[in-house]
């Protein structure tokens, strides 16, 4: 085959699979049978029902990789954990989850904060507390998410102190930063280099590296 030829095939080879690229990341974004939990133009967040329980998932449309973020289920109403909040930045997600487990006459309460970076190698972060009537926290109140992955949130305590905690968007583990009476639960708010809230009136800041 004559090398012109070779040449300019080989172009039209390269240019229909650039071409076909995004169009099949989408396609992984965009399962049959899945459903939109939230989405903006980067990212689609979305479950899969398999049987009682839904798997749900964080897909970032340029790659097409779906990130497992949760998985909820409802038993007949003995066993469930459901989504509560959902936040989209950039390439990141961020959501809660509430759960409670039959094991007798008062059960098990918990929640649950997953944070998922969802480039490729990206991290993703997992935690969860016992939100029982004797336990020290209550669930999460508020959470806010940067672009990058980084996060902050704060605990409600199961009494008057709560807990401002941040992660780095490259930290495997959170920083608590404030513990404290008199913190506005949903005064937390990105700002800068780092998050501030509001404490017995005035204003407090923490860096998030």
């Amino acid at each position: 085959m004559p090398r012109r030829l070779t040449a300019v095939l080989l172009t039209a080879l390269l240019a229909l699979a650039a071409a076909a690229s995004p169009a099949a990341a989408s396609d992984r974004c965009s399962p049959r049978g899945s459903k939109t939990v939230k989405q903006t133009a980067s990212v689609r967040v979305f479950s899969v029902q398999r049987k009682r329980e839904s798997r749900v998932y964080g897909c970032l449309r340029r790659t097409g990789r779906p990130v497992r973020l949760a998985t909820t289920f409802d038993d007949s109403g003995l066993n469930s954990i459901r989504l509560d909040t959902v936040l989209i930045a950039g390439t990141s997600v961020a959501l809660t989850t509430v759960g409670f487990e039959d094991l007798g006459p008062e059960g098990a309460e918990f929640e649950g904060l997953t944070i998922a970076d969802l480039k490729r190698g990206g991290r993703v972060y997992r935690i969860g507390i016992s939100t029982n009537d004797e336990d020290q926290y209550d669930g999460f109140a508020k959470v806010v998410l940067r672009r990058d992955g980084a996060a902050a949130w704060i605990v409600a305590g199961n009494g008057d102190y709560d807990e401002v905690d941040v992660l780095g968007a490259t930290d495997e583990r959170a920083t608590p930063v404030a513990y404290a009476k008199g913190i506005d639960e949903r005064s937390l708010a990105l700002g800068g280099d780092g998050v501030t809230w509001t404490q017995n009136g005035a204003t407090r800041t923490a860096a998030i590296p």
